[in-house]
């Protein structure tokens, strides 16, 4: 598998924006988990620090992505890409939400674990929309 991965990279199928963002949303994704640990057993209500936690998400990540990743100017369509941006994150919350509920009736198990298993899905997801419908490369 990593040398597959690291074939792509030398053959150039896989970009430097590919790979900037991949590695930021690893480290965000980790400081986020984190953040979602903490929340959740200190906000008792599911909706709340599920709330909480996607606000510091979505703020972290979008300045990332666009400042660091796709190094666009700050103003460059602020507006319109953050609408997008919380567009997406707004039905994944829903989706988020829904799981966590669904998760807590049936396993016995540290909500944390679960989140991770979404995060990595619907990161992967969110990938190819934010690349290619927000940021448009």
């Amino acid at each position: 598998m990593l040398k597959k991965i690291i074939l792509l990279i030398v053959s150039n199928k896989i970009s430097q924006i590919d790979i900037k963002f991949f590695i930021f949303s690893f480290v965000l994704t980790i400081l986020n988990l984190i953040i979602f640990h903490i929340l959740s057993g200190v906000i008792l209500n599911i909706y709340i620090f599920t709330f909480i936690y996607y606000l510091i998400a979505i703020c972290l990540k979008f300045l990332s992505y666009k400042l660091f990743v796709f190094k666009e100017k700050f103003k460059y369509k602020l507006v319109n890409k953050l609408l997008k941006y919380l567009l997406l994150y707004l039905v994944s919350y829903f989706i988020n939400v829904e799981y966590l509920k669904l998760v807590t009736i049936y396993f016995d198990q540290p909500l944390v674990i679960f989140q991770l298993i979404f995060v990595i899905l619907n990161g992967l997801l969110s990938f190819f929309v934010i690349k290619k419908l927000i940021f448009k490369y």
